[in-house]
């Protein structure tokens, strides 16, 4: 499950799923991680489940493709897992035409998808996340344009009201941070 080490690539220290060599090797390309683990597509095996309950880490990040097969796989996971996750996920709208996966996507763009998580293993945003009510009062909840300006801030797809708060649950994004960001994207 660890990674073998370049001395060359920065080190992330997290554990994090995705699902196939390709991606993982895609992945390895850029960073060294704690632990990188591949689901292997949408069928699982039993023992993958018991052997991500095993790990010690608080968190987990996962990190699939941004269509059906990789939704469906994050919620298997966290449906047979007692574990915190971390979703991230790579903008779609930046991938090539007629691909949708993270090994095709440009490095650069998996590179901002990390540019939340510092050493701590936590995003660089506070530790009291948003709450639901903080966030029916906020111009993303209710402004589809600006909830779209802060999702490509934050490098992520377009989500509905519910997926975005539960990312910004995830990004420990506080109501402050959230009116910070929607302020930057309003410019």
């Amino acid at each position: 499950m660890v990674s073998n080490m370049n001395k060359n690539k920065s080190y992330i220290d997290i554990t994090i799923i995705v699902e196939g060599k390709t991606d993982k090797n895609k992945l390895l390309s850029l960073y060294n991680f704690k632990n990188i683990i591949c689901t292997h597509g949408t069928q699982i095996k039993q023992n993958f489940y018991q052997n991500i309950s095993n790990l010690k880490d608080d968190k987990i990040y996962i990190l699939t493709d941004p269509d059906y097969a990789g939704k469906k796989i994050r919620n298997k996971i966290k449906n047979r897992v007692n574990k915190t996750f971390i979703d991230l996920y790579l903008n779609n709208t930046i991938l090539k035409k007629g691909k949708n996966g993270l090994a095709e996507a440009n490095k650069e763009d998996i590179k901002n998808i990390f540019k939340n998580i510092n050493k701590n293993n936590m995003t660089f945003y506070g530790n009291k996340s948003i709450t639901w009510e903080e966030y029916i009062k906020s111009d993303s909840c209710f402004n589809k344009k600006i909830r779209s300006k802060v999702c490509k801030y934050l490098n992520i797809n377009m989500l509905n009201n519910k997926s975005f708060f539960k990312c910004l649950i995830n990004y420990n994004i506080n109501i402050n941070n959230l009116i910070e960001i929607e302020n930057k994207c309003k410019k």
